[in-house]
C-alpha cells in the first residue's frame, strides 16, 4: 500500500501537524486528512496537504464545516 504523509495547516499556512499514514490510493489518503485535519480535537484546521515522498499531490483551500 502507497505511504502518504498529510499534513494540517493553520490560518497562516503553518503546518501543526504532519502524520504517515498508508493508504490504497490518494482519495483514500485525502480523506484521512479531511477526517484529521477537520475535526474538533485538532481544532478544525482550514487548510490540508497530502504528499507522497518530496511531491505534494493535493493542498486544499478551506476545509468546510461538516
Amino acid at each position: 500500500m502507497p505511504e502518504y504523509r498529510y499534513y494540517c495547516l493553520n490560518d497562516e499556512g503553518k503546518i501543526t501537524r504532519g502524520v504517515h499514514i498508508e493508504a490504497p490510493n490518494l482519495a483514500a489518503a485525502i480523506r484521512v486528512a479531511y477526517d484529521a485535519c477537520g475535526s474538533a480535537s485538532m481544532g478544525a484546521h482550514r487548510r490540508v496537504e497530502v504528499w507522497h515522498a518530496a511531491r505534494c499531490l493535493y493542498s486544499s483551500g478551506e476545509i468546510s464545516s461538516r
